[in-house]
């Protein structure tokens, strides 16, 4: 007859193996880096079309002004992505 250790040992499960990937996905699979990229071409056409003289002047240095606070807010939103959040990705070309 089987001891009570080798029955306990027979009912438990074997630990499963916890998923060790990446914080977050890359940046370039974000919609994120998408709407940065497009934002600013637009902001740079804007600046290009309406020109900087005139009343309704828009110089490139208010372009790039625009274009800066884009990538602040673009940078804060990738750290509150990444914060305390893991990938699921299954991709093998993530595992190192």
């Amino acid at each position: 007859m089987a001891s009570a250790e080798q029955r306990s040992a027979a009912r438990t499960r074997p630990a499963l193996r916890a998923k060790v990937g990446s914080e977050t996905r890359p940046a370039w699979k974000t919609s994120e880096l998408l709407v940065f990229l497009l934002l600013a071409a637009g902001v740079f056409i804007a600046a290009e079309h309406v020109g900087s003289s005139g009343d309704n002047a828009f110089t490139s240095q208010r372009a790039w002004l625009y274009v800066t606070i884009l990538g602040s807010a673009y940078m804060i939103s990738r750290g509150l992505a990444k914060a305390g959040s893991r990938s699921t990705s299954d991709d093998p070309r993530d595992d190192d």
